[in-house]
C-alpha cells in the first residue's frame, strides 16, 4: 500500500482522477450539460475529495457513498517507453452497498437515467447493485453496459 505514496513522493508522478470517472468525464464531454451521474464509493480522504472535485469540474454529478474505514481506490501506473504497468487497490470502491443505491434520493436519479454503465469489478464488489440496475434497465427498456475487462 506504500507504493502510491512512494510514486508521488519519490518520482515525478502526476495525480489524476481516473477509474470509472474517466468514462463519466469522457461521456459528459460529448453530451449536453447535466447528462452524466457517477455513483460509487469513496473514502473520506484527499483522493475522494479530488475525485469529487474533478467530476464536478467536468460537469459530472456524483452520488458517492463515503466509507470512513477504507481509503479511496487508487491505481499506480508506471510507464516505460510505450509499456505500462498498473497496480490497483480498489479500496472503498469494494465497500459499495446496494442500500446506498436504493435510497430514494439516489434511486430517483437512477430512474431518470437513460443508460447505465457498470464496471466489471461490481460483479465481485456489489452484485446486488449491478442486479438492481440490470432489472431497472430491463423493466424500463434502458441500455445497460457492463465492462468485463476493467
Amino acid at each position: 500500500m506504500l507504493l502510491y505514496e512512494d510514486l508521488i513522493t519519490n518520482y515525478s508522478a502526476t495525480v489524476i482522477a481516473g477509474g470509472g470517472s474517466n468514462i463519466g468525464r469522457g461521456a459528459q464531454y460529448i453530451l449536453p450539460p447535466d447528462h452524466v451521474l457517477f455513483i460509487g464509493c469513496i473514502g473520506s480522504d484527499r483522493y475522494g475529495e479530488r475525485l469529487t472535485a474533478e467530476c464536478s469540474k467536468a460537469g459530472v454529478a456524483t452520488a458517492f457513498r463515503i466509507d470512513e474505514s477504507m481509503p479511496t481506490g487508487r491505481c499506480g501506473v508506471i510507464i516505460t517507453g510505450h509499456h505500462r504497468s498498473l497496480c490497483t487497490n480498489l479500496g472503498a470502491a469494494n465497500e459499495y452497498r446496494v442500500d446506498h443505491l436504493l435510497q430514494p434520493a439516489v434511486w430517483g436519479l437512477v430512474e431518470r437515467a437513460e443508460v447505465y454503465y457498470v464496471e466489471g469489478y461490481h460483479l465481485t464488489a456489489c452484485v446486488d447493485a449491478a442486479v438492481a440496475l440490470g432489472e431497472e434497465a430491463a423493466k424500463s427498456d434502458k441500455v445497460r453496459i457492463t465492462a468485463m475487462d476493467e
